[in-house]
């Protein structure tokens, strides 16, 4: 949620209960549920359409609602010529105009009810659509004025001719009423002998961000310098990718608005390079690639380009992750005595997304640790690369708890500045995110700088337990699901205390005398017999830890940038937390 002003505020939740108190939780168990509106044919594929295909132009009126068109011809589609699979054949004299037109009207019987409507287009060989008298998609055409001369940019041929181009149309096009779509259709410069034509219309397919994926280069290639060709597939569900951009180690290289998305970088500079490319849909949606690593020229320095960063502590071990520049086997030295690491823990097989877990430690116990490559050379470690395990038996413990914290800037700084001053001389044991982790849409690279360029003290000396803001899974990443996932490892088996959820989504663990439940507010079912709440039930259960703190994103109530009163996922909230008469 915004991190902007508000009369009561958005901030993330945290509730801290005695066990005499768990019944506050079995408030929150009835949700109320919105169905999302039902994908709907405005136009179907093989619709009945209007056709003019006279070697003159028609009047200039003829795309518009209000035109006349009951003197023109009438056929299904797939209409054309030449090719053998049309439903209706046109043009089937010895001469035939470079241009021939379509309309097709359809009823809409509630404006504003279309969140989303996707035009899928299979034309030969180019087309402009308008809708409602409006130009919505030129496809395969120059820019500018186009004539009844005017021929496509390109002759198409072989699969291409049956393809279906997608393009997303803003919804606000569609009227309640009668709608009108007129198509005009143009063939390329000598390309008179075949002609296909079919188009389909749909609304409310659900919004889902785009996927891309890089073609070239193959991950872990090493390349001679010079140019470097990148190359990128990329698809949207319901609308357009409206632009394809390359990242080389986190910056802004090139970007491409038209397949094939391509850039030859030029003269690329030895070194190691984390190479992603980043989709934008029609609705503003992003995705983002797996990264490909690249090596131009030779380099024989690792590095260390993320954490390390401590995840699921308990009292005899710990998980320690982090991202290294190019492929290699993660090895730690750990031991207590900062001097004297005689410890060694070993990843098994080479990767550039390192977690390797340390057992066989004391409970309480400060523990140093370094970061080793192949040859025991140090990549990163020093006298403040250290953490407490979680104590076996109950005592005071400090937990930091932030939200809507992801914005990388001078805020974030302050915060962060103000809490290492107080507390300076006190260990942190728990630190709880809150969501909103990492603004705008919690990607990958976002992260790296609202995070772990923020907090890397931190971050290498207590354990982090996340939650998930609605910003954090506002994009997809490579795995499908939203990069949160795929950055942190989180209990999924009980591994530190309670019981097995199933999901990083939502999770529970035991820090001493506490028990702490993590719950997913933005992602995941809240009915109350969803597979949440039933986990939530038996988790409640089975602890026997004095203290309860549960901890999720949204608040029970808010009024401002975001208002509980109207937004349905809020609506939802408030009557989460309203207790039953």
């Amino acid at each position: 949620m915004s991190a902007a002003s508000r009369l009561i505020p958005e901030s993330p939740v945290v509730i801290a209960m005695s066990m005499s108190r768990l019944a506050f939780l079995a408030l929150c168990s009835g949700v109320f549920a919105f169905p999302a509106a039902a994908a709907t044919d405005l136009v179907p594929v093989g619709a009945l359409w209007r056709y003019f295909d006279d070697l003159q132009p028609p009047p200039t009126n003829w795309f518009r609602p209000d035109f006349d068109d009951l003197a023109w011809k009438a056929g299904a589609a797939q209409l054309g010529y030449g090719e053998g699979d049309e439903t209706t054949e046109i043009t089937s004299g010895p001469t035939r105009p470079v241009t021939t037109y379509f309309r097709h009207s359809f009823v809409v019987s509630q404006s504003g009810f279309f969140d989303t409507v996707t035009l899928r287009l299979l034309r030969d060989d180019g087309a402009v659509v308008y809708l409602n008298g409006t130009e919505i998609y030129r496809s395969n055409m120059p820019e500018g004025f186009v004539s009844h001369e005017t021929p496509a940019a390109i002759a198409i041929g072989g699969g291409e001719e049956d393809e279906f181009f997608q393009f997303g149309v803003w919804p606000y096009y569609i009227s309640e009423g009668e709608n009108t779509i007129a198509v005009e259709v143009h063939q390329a410069a000598g390309g008179l002998d075949d002609c296909s034509f079919d188009l389909t219309l749909i609304g409310n397919l659900p919004l889902t961000p785009p996927t891309v994926t890089i073609v070239s280069p193959p991950d872990g290639e090493t390349s001679p310098p010079g140019d470097v060709y990148l190359l990128a597939n990329a698809s949207d569900l319901d609308g357009h990718i409206y632009q394809v951009n390359f990242y080389t180690n986190a910056v802004l290289l090139a970007f491409d608005d038209a397949p094939p998305f391509e850039f030859l970088w030029r003269n690329a500079p030895e070194g190691r390079y984390r190479i992603s490319a980043e989709a934008y849909d029609n609705s503003g949606r992003r995705g983002y690639s797996a990264p490909v690593h690249l090596q131009v020229g030779t380099n024989s320095i690792d590095r260390v380009i993320r954490g390390p960063f401590l995840q699921m502590g308990t009292p005899t071990n710990i998980l320690v992750r982090w991202r290294t520049d190019w492929f290699m086997t993660g090895r730690i030295a750990f031991g207590t005595n900062t001097n004297v690491l005689n410890r060694v823990a070993v990843e098994n097989g080479q990767a550039t997304e390192h977690a390797v877990r340390l057992d066989g430690l004391l409970p309480d116990t400060i523990y140093y640790y370094a970061i080793l490559d192949a040859m025991g050379e140090v990549l990163a470690g020093g006298w403040d690369y250290f953490f407490r395990t979680a104590p076996a038996t109950n005592r005071p413990i400090r937990v930091w708890a932030i939200g809507d914290f992801g914005t990388a800037d001078y805020n974030a700084e302050a915060v962060r500045d103000a809490y290492a001053t107080y507390a300076e001389e006190r260990y942190t044991d728990v630190w709880l995110m809150l969501g909103d982790n990492a603004y705008e849409t919690g990607t990958d690279q976002e992260y790296q700088r609202a995070v772990f360029d923020m907090y890397p003290r931190f971050l290498r000396q207590t354990g982090v337990w996340p939650t998930i803001g609605n910003h954090d899974a506002s994009s997809t990443g490579a795995t499908g699901e939203f990069p949160y996932l795929d950055i942190f490892t989180l209990p999924t088996a009980g591994e530190a205390g309670g019981v097995p959820s199933g999901t990083e989504k939502y999770y529970s663990f035991d820090y001493g005398n506490v028990h702490f439940i993590c719950l997913d507010s933005q992602s995941s079912p809240r009915h109350s017999q969803g597979a949440m709440a039933r986990w939530l039930e038996a988790d409640l259960a089975a602890t026997d830890k004095n203290w309860i703190v549960a901890f999720w994103h949204h608040p029970p109530y808010s009024w401002g940038t975001h208002n509980s009163d109207y937004e349905f996922g809020l609506v939802e909230d408030a009557r989460l937390h309203r207790p039953r008469s």
